[in-house]
């Protein structure tokens, strides 16, 4: 009977068993991914927004770069990255997707026109341009008047970008002096007749468009 005694006495004691173990705390749920915007709740995901487009600068020739000027925007403070497609003539061109089309791209009359799209991951948005003419550009001098010695013989040169036709003219010259109006040659009789005194002679290159030098 003692080992019945020893197991009761035991219990009265007053010892009590350790406590078990705290359990794991759960795992912390993940973050539910934004769904495509349905119209229906907060929690979806809302698709970025474009602004107007606009051209740098707004009536370009040959002689400029074009840049795309808009602003992209997300309700849910997304980053967002802008992609461009370019269209000359309405032919894409695949070759050119930055913000810039360079003036190599395009020649005077070209009808320009570019789409942009905006992407925050899981949404796009796109917009599509105006369409820009590409203009005239002007011819400009390339001779340097102070190289003058002699008015009969001296020859002023211009260029045109657009490989226009240019022609020259000239206001406020004296009697005798004419200009060859395909090279740009100047040619000077003095004559008695004309009064002696400064003139201020202007050579005018002009091309087909109508752009003047």
């Amino acid at each position: 009977m003692r080992p019945l005694v020893f197991l009761l006495l035991a219990a009265c004691s007053g010892t009590e068993p350790p406590p078990p173990p705290p359990a794991a705390p759960p795992p912390a749920p993940k973050p539910a991914k934004k769904k495509a915007d349905t119209g229906q709740g907060d929690s979806m995901n809302r698709a970025p927004q474009l602004g107007g487009i606009a051209f740098d600068p707004p009536k370009p020739t040959t002689l400029d770069a074009i840049r795309v000027v808009v602003k992209a925007t997300d309700a849910d403070d997304d980053p967002v990255d802008i992609d461009y497609k370019w269209f000359i003539n309405g032919q894409e061109r695949f070759e050119f997707r930055d913000q810039v089309l360079p003036a190599r791209a395009f020649k005077k009359g070209d009808v320009v026109h570019v789409e942009v799209q905006a992407n925050d991951g899981t949404a796009d948005t796109e917009r599509t341009s105006s369409e820009l003419t590409i203009a005239n550009s002007l011819p400009h001098f390339i001779t340097d008047p102070n190289t003058l010695r002699d008015i009969d013989g001296f020859r002023l040169e211009a260029t045109d970008e657009d490989r226009d036709k240019l022609t020259y003219t000239l206001k406020g010259q004296p009697d005798g002096m004419t200009i060859d109006k395909q090279l740009g040659v100047l040619r000077y009789k003095g004559t008695q007749d004309e009064p002696g005194g400064p003139y201020k002679i202007t050579v005018v290159a002009e091309d087909t468009d109508g752009g003047r030098a």
